[in-house]
């Protein structure tokens, strides 16, 4: 009789053994598949945060180009009026220096 209760407890411990075996496997594919949705979560958020980053910096790129190009259109403005008055002043010395070189070159 001694032997059939060794037998019969090693075929119960083998029996919670596979049990718990089993568990543990289920918890290990539970934690397995947590961990794949939060990975998902996380790269679904950091592609947010870099489209929203990116978005920062080429609307600052913009505004930044648009306040340059307002100060060149301003330059450029100043520096045609100072070639205009430049002009006004002198454009008949100007032409008479011109048409003096161009018919009598030796004047």
């Amino acid at each position: 009789m001694a032997g059939s209760t060794i037998v019969r407890d090693t075929i119960i411990l083998d029996k919670k053994a596979r049990e718990q075996i089993e568990e543990l496997e289920n918890e290990r594919n539970q934690i397995e598949d947590k961990l794949k949705a939060e990975a998902a979560l996380l790269k679904k958020q950091y592609d947010v945060e870099v489209k929203k980053r990116l978005k920062e910096v080429k609307n600052d790129y913009e505004n930044e180009i648009k306040e340059r190009e307002i100060k060149e259109l301003e330059t450029y403005n100043k520096t045609l009026k100072m070639i205009e008055k430049e002009y006004e002043a002198h454009q008949e010395e100007w032409v008479e220096a011109i048409y003096k070189a161009c018919i009598d070159p030796k004047e």
